[in-house]
């Protein structure tokens, strides 16, 4: 039970951190999480493999993380990154920092590469999930985004 509350606070600060960086006034960002954590539950374990920049090496977590970027748009039905949903919700949050939205583009841009490498689930996105996870920590500090 301790386990569980543990794996729940930890998904509660996902929610936040997830929902504050894209200003989620709405919420709609949260229940997408709400929405597919209860299809794909991950594990403390899981959890503190992120805090070491570490994707785990499980369908779940990388089903989780395809499950949101799909609903959010960051990846689109063909279980590819979509620098389009990803420009769109980066000009939405981030208009007001001209700055930063740059950097934002250019860090979807430095990412599109990932559709291009072979995957074995067809258009379920787990795989590509993973290679846009890596991709992201490898290009955050090379743009100055988020080291």
């Amino acid at each position: 039970m301790v386990k569980y509350l543990f794996v729940h606070y930890n998904l509660m600060l996902l929610v936040f951190f997830v929902t504050k960086s894209l200003g989620d006034s709405e919420g709609k960002y949260s229940d997408y999480i709400t929405e597919c954590k209860k299809e794909y539950p991950v594990t403390q374990d899981d959890l503190e493999q992120f805090l070491y920049k570490k994707i785990p090496d499980n369908d779940t977590v990388k089903c989780l993380f395809a499950c949101i970027y799909k609903k959010t748009g960051i990846m689109d039905d063909e279980g590819k990154m979509s620098v389009k949903g990803t420009r769109k919700i980066i000009k939405r949050h981030l208009a007001d920092n001209p700055a930063v939205m740059k950097k934002a583009y250019a860090f979807a841009k430095a990412c599109e590469s990932v559709n291009e490498e072979a995957v074995s689930d067809g258009t379920k996105g787990c795989e590509r999930t993973a290679l846009m996870f890596r991709c992201s920590i490898e290009k955050a500090p090379k743009l100055d985004i988020l080291a």
